[in-house]
């Protein structure tokens, strides 16, 4: 969540004074709207039930080899949506 800040202020100083604000406003805007997708879409797909046979199941058994400590869902929501909205935000 360190990133976000970091990222606001660099593009707003890619852009004319008077937008900069709006500039960050739209990089926290970012933020919010990805995490929102994340949790109802994203997570559910890669971690969710088996639907047709789609990516579920696949990734559920990638991810199972590196999830020794058992964490709780939740967690390994939070901590994916990490990267995802790192990832997103810099593109």
């Amino acid at each position: 969540l360190l990133m976000t800040p970091g990222l606001a202020l660099f593009y707003g100083g890619m852009v004319r004074a008077k937008s900069v604000l709006n500039m960050m406003m739209m990089s926290f805007g970012a933020l919010g709207l990805i995490s929102v997708l994340w949790v109802l879409y994203g997570y559910t797909l890669a971690f969710g039930g088996d639907v047709g046979g789609g990516l579920g199941p696949t990734l559920r058994e990638a991810s199972s080899s590196t999830k020794s400590h058992h964490a709780p869902d939740s967690t390994r929501s939070r901590y994916k949506g990490i990267a995802v909205r790192s990832t997103a935000q810099c593109r």
